[in-house]
C-alpha cells in the first residue's frame, strides 16, 4: 500500500483491519492454527508501515491493543513468540505523542507492564525481547511527566520481586552444579546471571533516581546482605511479618503504612523532579522505592529457599563472584562511584556503627528505615554523584576534544573517589567501630589484616567455571574488579603501603609434552580448573 496505493492503508483503516486482527487473537473459539495466522499478520503490519501510518494506528486503535496486552492468549508457545515481537515493535516505534493512546482509563500502561512481566521470562529470547521493548519505552516515557511516574508505579511494584528471584533462581543453580562439579549447568547458570546485570547495568543508565534506589534495595537485599556470612552472623527468616508487604497497596502510595518495622518511618525524603507530577505535586518517595527492592528480595529469598542449604563457605563465594560482576557492569557504564559502600565494608578499617547495624538488619531480616534502607539508599545516592561528575558531550565537538573532556572527567572522577576513600578510611570517633568484614574478607586472601607490604591475587579465572566459586579465587576476582574500577584501591584502605605492586599469580607453565597421550591429559586438567 505505502509503494503503491494509497488506498490499500486507507481502506484498512477504515475497515479497522487492526481491531479485525485484535478479535481474532483474543477469540476463544479460534484453532491455533488460524491464531498462529493472525499474530503473523499483526506483526508484519506493526513492523512495516511507515511512521506516519503506525501512529494514526495507534491513535485509533490503541484502546484493541491494550485489550490484547492485558489479556493475551498465550497458551501455544508459537503465540508467545509473535506477542513478544508485537511487544516490541510497539514499544520500539511508539512516539511520546501517541503513547497517550495506550494508556488506559485506570490510568495503567498495559504495553508497559507486559514488557515487565516477561523481562524475567524463563526462555533467553523472550525476555531478551521483553527487556529490549521496555528500555525503548523507557527512553520514551522521560519525555512525558505523567506516563513516567505510571511506568514508575508499575516497575517498583513488579520489577524487585522478578528480578531476584531470576537472581535467586541462579545461584541456586551454580550452587548446584558447584556442589556435583557440573561445569555446563554451571555456565547455563553464569550466563543468565550476567545478562541480567546487563540488564540492571541499562536500567541504571537511564539516570533516574527512583530507578537507581530500585535497584541499589535489589542489590543490597539480594547481594549485600549474603556478604553477612563473612562473619559470624548468621541470616535468617526474614521479619517482615508472616505476610510480605502488600504489592497492591505499595504500587497506590501507602508503602509507609504496610511495611512492617519495629520504628515507624518518617515522611521526611524529599520527591524528585522525575515524579513530580504537572501539578507540583510530589507522587511518590524515594524511599519507598528502597524499600520495594528490599522487599523484592526478600520474598524471592523466602520462595526460592534451597531445598539442601548451600555451606556458608559456598554462599560467601557466590557473593562475592556477583560483587565481582557487578563491580565490572558498574565500571562499565561509568557508575563506579556506587562500589564505594561495598569498597568501604570489605576494606576500611573501621567503618560507622550504623554500617554494621545495618549488616544485622539484613542478616535477621528485618528492616528499619534509619538503618538497612538507609544503607541501601546510600549505593543510589553515589549513583547519582557519578551522574553529576559525567561530562556533556556536544555532538558538534572534534573527536579530539572529546576524548580530552573524556579524561579530564576521569582524572576529576578519580581525585574525587581518592578524596572520599582517604577521608572515610581516617575517620575515627565514639560512632566508628572495627570492621569485621575487613579481617574476614582479607583473610580469604590470605592477608592479614592491616598493612602488608605485597597481597597475591590467584591467575584470572573464567567467571562462568566452577572454579571461580573456590574462596580464594572469588575473593581475589572480587578484589581484582575493584581495583580495576579503583586503581589505589589497596593503597588507599592502608591494604597495602603506596608504592607496593600486588603480584599475580600466573597459571603453572606448561610442561614437557613426549606424547599426545601427555598433552592431551594436561590440556584437560587445565581446561577443568577453568583458568584462562
Amino acid at each position: 500500500g505505502s509503494r503503491k496505493d494509497q488506498a490499500i492503508i486507507q481502506a484498512f483503516l477504515n475497515h479497522r483491519g487492526l481491531h479485525m486482527l485484535v478479535s481474532c487473537l483474543l477469540s476463544v473459539r479460534l484453532s491455533p492454527s488460524i491464531k498462529a495466522q493472525g499474530w503473523q499478520s499483526l506483526c508484519l503490519v506493526l513492523q512495516n508501515v511507515k511512521d506516519y501510518t503506525f501512529d494514526q494506528l495507534i491513535q485509533e486503535e490503541g484502546a484493541a491493543l491494550n485489550q490484547l496486552f492485558s489479556e493475551p492468549d498465550l497458551s501455544v508457545q508459537e503465540h508467545l513468540q509473535s506477542f513478544v515481537s508485537a511487544l516490541k515493535t510497539v514499544c520500539t516505534r511508539t512516539s511520546v505523542e501517541s503513547l497517550r493512546n495506550l494508556m488506559t482509563g485506570d490510568r495503567d500502561l498495559p504495553v508497559f507492564r507486559r514488557a515487565v512481566a516477561y523481562a524475567a521470562y524463563e526462555e533467553a529470547l523472550v525476555r531478551t525481547q521483553a527487556r529490549n521493548a521496555q528500555l525503548s519505552l523507557w527512553r520514551t516515557l522521560k519525555q512525558n511527566q505523567e506516563l513516567l511516574c505510571i511506568a514508575l508505579d508499575i516497575a517498583r511494584s513488579e520489577l524487585p520481586m522478578l528480578l531476584c528471584t531470576l537472581l535467586r533462581k541462579n545461584w541456586l543453580m551454580m550452587a548446584q552444579a558447584s556442589m556435583q562439579h557440573n561445569e555446563s549447568l554451571f555456565r547455563v547458570g553464569a550466563e543468565c546471571e550476567e545478562d541480567l546485570w546487563d540488564f540492571l547495568g541499562e536500567l541504571l543508565s537511564l539516570k533516574l533516581p527512583e530507578m537507581a534506589e530500585l535497584i541499589s534495595g535489589m542489590v543490597v537485599g539480594s547481594v549485600v546482605a549474603h556478604l553477612s556470612s563473612l562473619t559470624s552472623m548468621k541470616a535468617t527468616a526474614n521479619h517482615w511479618g508472616i505476610a510480605f508487604p502488600n504489592v497492591e497497596a505499595i504500587s497506590s502510595g501507602h508503602l509507609l503504612d504496610v511495611l512492617p518495622s519495629p520504628s515507624p518511618f518518617s515522611r521526611s525524603c524529599q520527591s524528585t523532579a522525575s515524579t513530580a507530577s504537572s501539578s507540583g505535586e510530589p507522587s511518590c518517595l524515594l524511599v519507598e522505592f528502597t524499600a520495594c527492592g528490599l522487599a523484592g528480595a526478600a520474598q524471592a529469598a523466602e520462595l526460592c529457599a534451597a531445598p539442601p542449604p548451600m555451606s556458608n563457605d559456598l554462599n560467601v563465594s557466590l557473593t562475592l563472584r556477583t560483587v565481582a560482576i557487578y563491580a565490572r557492569t558498574l565500571r562499565e557504564i561509568g557508575i563506579g562511584c556506587a562500589l564505594m559502600p561495598i569498597i568501604e565494608l570489605l576494606l576500611l578499617p573501621s567503618v560507622p556503627s550504623k554500617q554494621i547495624d545495618a549488616m544485622e538488619q539484613l542478616a535477621g531480616g528485618w528492616v528499619t528505615e534509619d538503618s538497612a534502607i538507609a544503607f541501601a539508599e546510600e549505593f543510589a545516592a553515589r549513583a547519582m554523584e557519578d551522574w553529576a561528575l559525567q561530562p556533556q558531550i556536544d555532538d558538534e565537538l572534534s573527536e579530539e576534544e572529546k576524548k580530552t573532556l573524556l579524561e579530564q572527567a576521569k582524572k576529576h572522577r578519580d581525585e574525587y573517589w581518592q578524596k572520599e576513600l582517604r577521608t572515610a578510611a581516617a575517620m575515627t570517633g565514639r560512632n566508628m567501630v572495627p570492621n569485621p568484614f575487613r579481617e574476614a574478607f582479607l583473610a580469604m586472601l590470605d592477608v592479614t589484616a592491616g598493612m602488608s607490604e605485597s597481597l597475591t591475587f590467584r591467575a584470572n579465572c573464567n567467571l562462568k567455571s566452577v572454579q571461580s566459586v573456590d574462596g580464594k579465587t572469588a575473593a581475589s576476582i572480587a578484589m581484582t574488579e575493584l581495583q580495576l574500577t579503583y586503581p589505589q584501591l589497596l593503597e588507599d584502605t592502608r591494604v597495602l603501603k603506596h608504592g607496593t605492586v600486588p603480584i599475580i599469580e600466573e597459571p603453572e607453565k606448561a610442561p614437557t609434552i613426549s606424547s599426545w597421550a601427555e598433552g592431551l591429559a594436561w590440556f584437560l586438567q587445565v581446561g577443568a580448573n577453568g583458568c584462562t
